[in-house]
C-alpha cells in the first residue's frame, strides 16, 4: 500500500526541493516495494528510482526506446533463445521468458549487486524458471573493474561516467565488478545453439561488449540485436556511435530502425540490428 502510494505521489505531484531524498528514505526504512507493471510482472521498486518509476508507470505510452524491445520480445517463441546484457532488475528477462517458455532459454547479465539482487528476487516473484542469471559485466577482456553505482537512478549504473550523467552520481558507490567477454564464457554456454534476440543496454559499454563478441558475430550467432545508442555515453569509453555501426555491418549486420538524426536522437536511442 505504502509503495502504490509513494509511486502515484511522484507521478502525480510536480516536483520539490528535497522529493528525492524523501523517497530515498521511505527507500531505506521500508523498500523496495513491491509493484505490478502493465503487463503484469511483479517487481521489487524503489520509489526514488527514475527507471522504476518509468517501468511502473502504465499510464504512460510505451516510449520509443521501450516500443522497439517490447516488440522484439513479442516476436520470440517457445524454443527461443534471448540474451540480456544489461538485466538491470529483470523485467525484459522475465517477458521473454513467458515467449520462450519451458523449452527455451534466457541469459541474463547484470553486475550492480545491487540490481541483481532484486533481479533474483523477481524471478522468485514471478515463478520465472528458465532464466539463468549472471552477476558479471561483459566486455573486451576479463578483469575486474569498478562498477558506479548511481544512487538514485538504477537505470545509469556504469564502468565510465558520462559528464552527461554525472549530476545522477553524487554520493555514488565503487563496486568492483568481474568482466568477461562474450565469445570466451558466454557463446560456449550455448553449444552453437543460435540466439534469437539480443538486448544490449550497458551506459556506454555496448561497443565493448560487441568487440569481445566478434567471433559470435562473424558467425552470425546471434539472429536480431537491439542496442541503446546513447553517444555521449559511447564517448565517455573513447567510443562513437559510427564505429558501432561500423563494426555491426562489417559483420553483417544491417541496421532497421535507424531515421535521420533529431535532438533526441542524438541523446539516446535504440536500434535494431538484423543479420543479413
Amino acid at each position: 500500500m505504502l509503495g502504490s502510494l509513494l509511486f502515484t505521489a511522484r507521478r502525480r505531484l510536480p516536483d520539490f526541493p528535497g522529493r528525492q531524498r524523501l523517497l530515498a528514505l521511505a527507500d531505506r526504512c521500508f523498500g523496495p516495494f513491491v509493484m505490478t507493471t502493465r503487463d503484469g510482472v511483479r517487481l521489487q521498486s524503489f520509489s526514488a528510482s527514475h527507471m522504476d518509476a518509468m517501468l511502473l508507470d502504465a499510464s504512460a505510452p510505451a516510449g520509443s526506446d521501450m516500443e522497439l524491445l517490447d516488440e522484439q520480445i513479442e516476436r520470440l517463441q517457445p524454443g527461443d533463445t534471448f540474451i540480456d546484457i544489461g538485466a538491470n532488475i529483470g523485467l525484459y528477462s522475465i517477458l521473454a521468458a513467458r515467449r520462450v517458455g519451458a523449452t527455451g532459454k534466457v541469459l541474463s547479465f547484470e553486475p550492480s549487486p545491487r540490481e541483481f539482487s532484486r533481479l533474483l528476487a523477481n524471478l522468485r516473484l514471478n515463478a520465472t524458471q528458465v532464466v539463468t542469471p549472471f552477476s558479471v559485466a561483459l566486455g573486451t577482456a576479463p578483469g575486474f573493474f569498478d562498477l558506479h553505482i548511481a544512487p538514485t537512478h538504477t537505470g545509469l549504473n556504469t564502468l565510465q561516467i558520462s559528464d552527461a550523467a554525472r549530476h545522477a552520481f553524487g554520493g555514488d558507490q565503487v563496486q568492483r565488478v568481474g568482466v568477461v567477454r562474450f565469445d570466451d564464457a558466454v557463446a560456449p554456454l550455448l553449444a552453437g545453439q543460435r540466439v534469437k534476440l539480443m538486448k544490449i543496454d550497458v551506459e556506454g559499454a555496448e561497443m565493448d561488449v560487441l568487440m569481445g563478441m566478434e567471433k559470435s558475430l562473424a558467425a552470425g550467432f546471434v539472429e536480431r540485436i537491439v542496442i541503446e545508442i546513447t553517444p555521449k555515453f559511447l564517448g565517455a569509453f573513447g567510443r562513437t556511435k559510427d564505429q558501432l555501426y561500423d563494426l555491426m555491418q562489417r559483420h553483417g549486420y544491417a541496421p532497421r530502425e535507424h531515421r535521420p538524426e533529431t535532438p533526441k536522437e542524438d541523446w539516446q536511442y535504440d536500434e535494431l540490428f538484423v543479420r543479413n
